[in-house]
C-alpha cells in the first residue's frame, strides 16, 4: 500500500528536439547502492544509454508494476496517478519538481504523485538526500522535507556537510533532530531506498526523472507545466 503523509493538493505539434528535455543519466554500467547503514547492497547491472528517443509520447505498457510501495500526495481519487522515480541531488529533478507543482495546483482533483527514490552514482549526497526525506517521514514531514530538498539542492549538492544541512532543515521543519539523525542510519529506512532502486532497475529506469502514466512510460519530457496539463488531460480525455 503507498505511503500518504499528509498529502496535498496543491502537448503539441512541436518536435521531439523542441520537447524533450534532458534527464539525468547514469555514468557508469554497473550501479552500486550503499545506503551509508550497516552495509552496502550491490545493484544488478543494467543498461546506461537510452539509445534514440522514440516518437510517441507513451511507451509500451510495462510489466512490472510501477505503482504501489511510493509516497503519494494530490487527489484521493485521482483520475491519474503520475508515479515518478527521481533524485534529490538531480538538478532536473528539481526542475520538475517545479513543473509538477504548478500541475497539481491546476488539477487538484484529477491528479496524484507518486514518489519513488532512485539515487544514482554520479550524486555524492543522493542517497543521504532520499534517507533524509525518509527520516522526516518518520515523524510525519516527508513531503515537506521532499519540497525542501528540490528547492534548497544548490546549497547542499556535491557538499561535504550535507548531512548536518538536512539536520538544520530537519529543525526548520519543527522535528526532533536527534530523532531525526537516529533514523539517518537506520536499516529500515535504508531498506526502503533499496527497494526502490531495485524497483526502478527492474523497470530498465536509465535516468531522472522517469515518468510512469497508468502503467505506461513517458517517452519525452513535457518541457513546461502548459505541455504536461495538456498531456495529462488529453489521457483523461479532457
Amino acid at each position: 500500500m503507498a505511503k500518504n503523509n499528509n498529502p496535498s493538493r496543491p502537448t503539441s505539434g512541436k518536435t521531439q528536439s523542441q520537447k524533450t528535455r534532458p534527464q539525468r543519466t547514469t555514468a557508469r554500467p554497473l550501479v552500486i547502492l550503499a545506503v551509508g547503514v550497516a552495509a552496502a547492497l550491490a545493484i544488478a547491472m543494467y543498461l546506461s544509454s537510452r539509445g534514440e528517443e522514440p516518437t510517441t509520447t507513451l511507451g509500451a505498457p510495462v510489466l512490472a508494476d510501477v505503482s504501489g510501495a511510493g509516497h503519494v500526495q494530490g487527489a484521493e481519487n485521482p483520475a491519474i496517478t503520475l508515479v515518478e522515480y527521481g533524485d534529490y541531488e538531480c538538478p532536473h529533478c528539481a526542475e520538475y519538481h517545479l513543473i509538477l507543482s504548478d500541475v497539481m495546483r491546476r488539477l487538484p482533483n484529477e491528479l496524484a504523485l507518486e514518489f519513488h527514490h532512485y539515487p544514482l552514482p554520479v550524486g555524492p549526497n543522493s542517497i543521504t538526500a532520499s534517507l533524509a526525506a525518509e527520516a522526516a517521514g518518520e515523524q510525519g514531514r516527508y513531503w515537506e522535507m521532499h519540497d525542501a530538498l528540490f528547492e534548497t539542492q544548490r546549497q547542499w549538492s556535491g557538499r561535504t556537510d550535507a548531512r548536518e544541512i538536512f539536520t538544520s532543515m530537519a529543525g526548520q521543519l519543527g522535528l526532533d533532530t536527534a530523532r531525526f539523525r537516529q533514523d539517518l542510519e537506520s536499516d529500515e529506512i535504508g531498506s526502503r531506498i533499496i527497494a526502490d532502486k531495485l524497483r526502478g532497475n527492474a523497470l530498465q529506469i536509465t535516468g531522472t526523472p522517469t515518468f510512469f502514466i497508468n502503467g505506461q512510460r513517458l517517452n519525452y519530457l513535457p518541457a513546461s507545466a502548459d505541455e504536461f496539463e495538456e498531456l495529462l488531460r488529453s489521457i483523461m480525455g479532457q
